[in-house]
């Protein structure tokens, strides 16, 4: 009887990424944590409840990777039709609660919808393009209405999530569609879109906020306030060079409101220093070359394009977070995928990982019997040349 019975199947060099970005993010988290600190006046019980997060993140990772791949392909459909009715439902209850705050529609009893928004959408597009569109109106009806709908649902209290749900699928589009005016039509919808977000900004919940942010980032002539995020985290990063101030020594996590968060990485360069900062980024980049080679192998349209819109999720999402970190993209929401403090971020994307360890677990399987069948021949043919050279002797 084995002690430890759990056995991790697919790419190992993701799984000891997943490992190594855990570690990480217990360190981190426990370090930036300092607010949630003060306020509970528990010394580790932001540290616990991350730490439960991430245990339900790699049980989550570790069931997807046995799941087969045709039958997420068989669920997508109701999926969509699942999150599609969560979003709405988060949307309505924020408009008849009232109030300013319209980021109040991403949340259903501390589940953020948008989030598995993200990865149901990636699925669904897979199984549509994969599948093959063939009209105008079938491109219409089955890729830009679903894809139009959860952007209008989510953008209301989520700008930032938006765009990225709205970049990964023109990704997927340009990626799994050859069609040129299926691409065109594309960028057609996205340029109405975009002008009429410009046009109607006011209404759209927290669109005036996200217009000042974009506004501000691009007029650095004006004097910014001292106390702004962005500010207090370019000082952070700018007073360490190469060697950090070591883990737990962060001078800035104090006045950065969401260090834990959207600011982690931050805190990251702050402690461990550019050389932190850097490995976490090699990571990411090998965490996605990875992600290419299980896409190459594969040998059918779904699980390829799945792969392909997920580890796109997760990279659009990193540059988001560590473009703001830097002040590099004007200030957002976004948290760094796998290390920024635990939720539902961190449980979806850890689903997303388990997808592609299963893309890559059933390309494993399929090699493992390709072999298996060929010593099975290469037996049969011995065999019957023994019995041929046999019976010509006698």
């Amino acid at each position: 009887m084995q002690l430890f019975p759990i056995r991790l199947r697919g790419d190992k060099t993701i799984w000891t990424i997943l490992f190594i970005f855990a570690f990480i993010s217990i360190l981190v988290v426990h370090s930036s944590s300092y607010q949630d600190t003060m306020k509970s006046g528990s010394l580790f019980g932001a540290l616990f409840r991350h730490v439960l997060y991430l245990v339900v993140g790699f049980a989550a990772t570790y069931f997807t990777h046995l799941i087969s791949i045709s039958f997420v392909k068989r669920l997508a459909p109701v999926a969509l039709l699942f999150v599609l009715l969560l979003l709405a439902i988060a949307f309505v209850s924020a408009l008849v609660s009232g109030g300013d705050d319209a980021s109040k529609s991403r949340w259903i009893m501390g589940f953020q919808p948008s989030e598995l928004a993200k990865i149901v959408m990636v699925i669904y597009l897979a199984k549509v393009i994969s599948e093959g569109v063939q009209t105008k109106e079938e491109f219409f009806i089955l890729v830009l209405v679903p894809t139009g709908l959860f952007c209008i649902l989510i953008l209301y209290g989520h700008t930032s999530a938006t765009v990225i749900l709205g970049l990964n699928t023109l990704i997927m589009i340009f990626v799994g569609i050859k069609n040129r005016k299926f691409k065109l039509i594309t960028l057609l919808a996205v340029l109405i879109a975009g002008l009429l977000y410009l046009t109607f900004d006011e209404y759209l919940g927290r669109g005036e906020t996200a217009k000042n942010r974009v506004t501000s980032f691009f007029s650095p002539q004006e004097k910014k306030d001292p106390n702004a995020q962005e500010v207090i985290a370019e000082k952070a990063i700018a007073s360490v060079g190469l060697i950090g101030r070591g883990p737990g020594n962060s001078k800035y996590r104090a006045k950065l409101s969401e260090a834990n968060n959207d600011y982690i990485f931050t805190i990251i360069i702050e402690e461990y220093g550019s050389i932190g900062g850097i490995f976490v980024i090699i990571m990411y980049i090998i965490l996605f070359y990875r992600t290419i080679l299980i896409i190459n192998r594969c040998n059918k349209a779904f699980p390829a394009l799945m792969s392909c819109g997920l580890i796109m999720m997760i990279i659009i999402q990193t540059c988001v977070h560590i473009g703001v970190s830097a002040g590099a993209l004007p200030v957002t929401g976004q948290n760094l995928p796998l290390i920024s403090s635990g939720g539902t971020s961190l449980v979806i994307t850890c689903v997303a990982l388990g997808m592609i360890l299963s893309v890559s677990r059933r390309i494993d399987e399929q090699k493992k019997d390709m072999k298996k069948k060929a010593v099975i021949e290469t037996n049969a043919k011995e065999t019957i040349y023994s019995t041929n050279r046999s019976a010509s002797k006698s």
